[in-house]
């Protein structure tokens, strides 16, 4: 259990990972935090804005040779909007990623986020991408 103390804020949470080699080429991992996070102000306390009380990840890879493929989940619980007056919903994202390994210098990769187009509330009155695709050329030197 972790806290920590900002002018009249507390925030006390607990996370937990995990992770499996399911075969040598497959492995699923996953990790849960839940946070409590209050402030207090004029002697009256509140639950702190932007912070999600629950979220968690799960994560599937698959690697083969030079090619590494995966499948992520991301969920953030409800949480308030900065003023604090509104409370932006829940939501899970799924993203799924490649990347092939050319030789030892060079690799293609790409993404996809958000790939069931879930409607995503990050901050109300900003509108966040939908599905989108990222592709490039990695150099490693």
């Amino acid at each position: 259990m972790l806290s920590a103390y900002r002018d009249n804020a507390v925030t006390n949470g607990v996370e937990f990972s995990l992770s499996a080699m399911i075969t040598p080429s497959i492995t699923f991992s996953g990790n849960y935090t839940y946070c409590s996070s209050e402030s207090e102000k004029d002697g009256e306390t509140f639950r702190t804005v932007q912070i999600a009380r629950n979220k968690f990840n799960l994560d599937l890879s698959y690697d083969l040779e030079k090619f590494h493929f995966n499948i992520h989940g991301y969920y953030s619980g409800p949480r308030l909007r900065w003023r604090g007056d509104k409370i932006m919903p829940a939501y899970f994202r799924t993203d799924l990623a490649a990347k092939a390994h050319i030789n030892d210098h060079w690799s293609i990769f790409g993404r996809v986020e958000n790939i069931f187009n879930v409607d995503i509330v990050e901050g109300l009155g900003y509108k966040q991408p939908g599905v989108n695709a990222i592709a490039g050329i990695e150099w490693q030197f």
